[in-house]
């Protein structure tokens, strides 16, 4: 039991620096195991995967020839008549459109779902970052608590101090008061936080694709990242691995392949065939005796009405016009987007600092003179819970910076395609 106020003194100052020590940082390998789980589970990324197989399986329909036709005729009355077969011909016949019409339209398909295979990896993407910013948020509000309970027992052991010093009547009971509402005031930030870690702890679930109410695994602390990229790189990366920016490539690409389709279409076609008739069928007075008869057939096909033709080049020359109008304004707004995230990791950045480095030691020191100043009877009890405040304010806003910074980089990673889909993961989504 604490007898004196010297005792009183050197517990108080012991307590704050436990409660104030940042906490040793883990790797936090959980957060992996929740993005693969997103990956395989997540119902839209599947859709859309599901979707890029479907477009997928037109290419062997538009690539192949068109079906072969058989026609059969029976001859009603023929001049002479010897058996009932004998009075049918059957031909068949085969079309061909004019040379590489095939190769350019499986071509346009295979990018229409080379597109849709952008718009999938630029959803997990997005799927991932999402599950990243959610799991920082939690961390976050798990923080605030942690660090609010700590402040309660701060005050707990304050107000056992006042209390010591009011019986003794070094202190009025205003100082116990005065403890006992800022306890209070804590207790109910501490239930308002609480309460705001429920949704987010649905919607990250709903991001997996779980119940509502499944338990998520987290480690005390949070990994604190830092980009490993230069900022002109992830610009440049951007540019060239961002799934929006693939997309809109490959749908171009499928509208010049139209425009090339549009125009081969408007070249002839060709058929060829065969037909058998029977005697009886070709029977001619001329020419009696005569067996069955082989006639090779060849068919021109002639596109003299030519608006239709025209009207697909033309739907596709806009396509194309269309389709870099929007890349160049997605690519303008993709950059604006890495930029301004790269300007609030650098704001973190300087955050961070200003209050690990600067502020909180300097809060920290002033608030254990004040301490031991109380203790004494020598310190002011304004000065003690302002101090007590402002501490608790910077420790707050410096976690709430590392969150910002981690989520600055996960919508950086998002953007430059960090988590692109490899050749493995789609195997692992074609086995589903």
């Amino acid at each position: 039991m604490i007898t004196s106020k010297k005792e009183y003194r050197v517990f108080s100052l012991l307590l704050l620096i436990v409660i104030f020590t940042m906490p040793v940082l883990a790797r936090d390998t959980q957060l992996s195991e929740y993005l693969e789980m997103a990956a395989q589970n997540n119902p839209e990324i599947q859709g859309l995967f599901y979707e890029y197989r479907s477009i997928l399986e037109q290419v062997p329909q538009v690539g192949t020839l068109p079906d072969p036709e058989v026609m059969f005729m029976y001859f009603v009355n023929p001049q002479t008549y010897s058996h009932p077969l004998s009075r049918i011909t059957a031909s068949l016949s085969q079309s061909f459109p004019w040379f590489g019409s095939l190769g350019k339209a499986e071509k346009r398909v295979q990018n229409l779902a080379e597109a849709r295979l952008a718009d999938f990896i630029n959803a997990r993407n997005e799927v991932f970052r999402d599950v990243k910013e959610i799991w920082f948020r939690m961390h976050e509000t798990r923080h605030h608590v942690s660090i609010l309970r700590e402040n309660l027992e701060l005050l707990s052991m304050l107000e056992s101090t006042a209390l010591t010093l009011y019986e003794t009547g070094q202190s009025g009971q205003v100082d116990v008061i005065r403890l006992q509402m800022e306890s209070d005031k804590i207790e109910t930030r501490i239930e308002q936080m609480t309460g705001n870690l429920e949704p987010l702890q649905v919607e990250f679930n709903m991001l997996l694709n779980r119940g509502p109410d499944e338990k998520i695994n987290m480690a005390a602390s949070m990994e604190h990242k830092t980009l490993t990229i230069a900022p002109d790189e992830i610009l440049q990366r951007i540019q060239e691995q961002n799934p929006r920016i693939s997309r809109l490539d490959h749908q171009r690409q499928a509208s010049r392949y139209a425009l090339e389709e549009a125009r081969l279409k408007g070249r002839p076609s060709f058929g060829v065939g065969v037909e058998v008739m029977s005697p009886d069928y070709m029977y001619m007075p001329m020419m009696p005796g005569e067996g069955y008869g082989v006639v090779a057939k060849v068919s021109v096909r002639v596109p003299l009405y030519r608006s239709r033709y025209k009207g697909q080049k033309q739907e596709a020359r806009l396509a194309i016009r269309s389709i870099e109008k929007q890349k160049t304004e997605t690519a303008n707004r993709l950059l604006a987007d890495a930029k301004k995230h790269l300007q609030e990791y650098r704001d973190a950045q300087h955050r961070i600092s200003l209050y690990e480095d600067k502020l909180i030691p300097k809060t920290r020191q002033a608030l254990e003179i004040s301490v031991e100043a109380y203790t004494t009877e020598t310190g002011m009890f304004e000065e003690l819970i302002q101090l007590q405040q402002q501490i608790l304010d910077y420790e707050m806003l410096l976690n709430t910076a590392y969150v910002q910074k981690n989520i600055a980089i996960a919508r950086l990673e998002s953007l430059y395609g960090m988590y692109n889909v490899t050749t493995e993961q789609i195997e692992f989504y074609n086995s589903q």
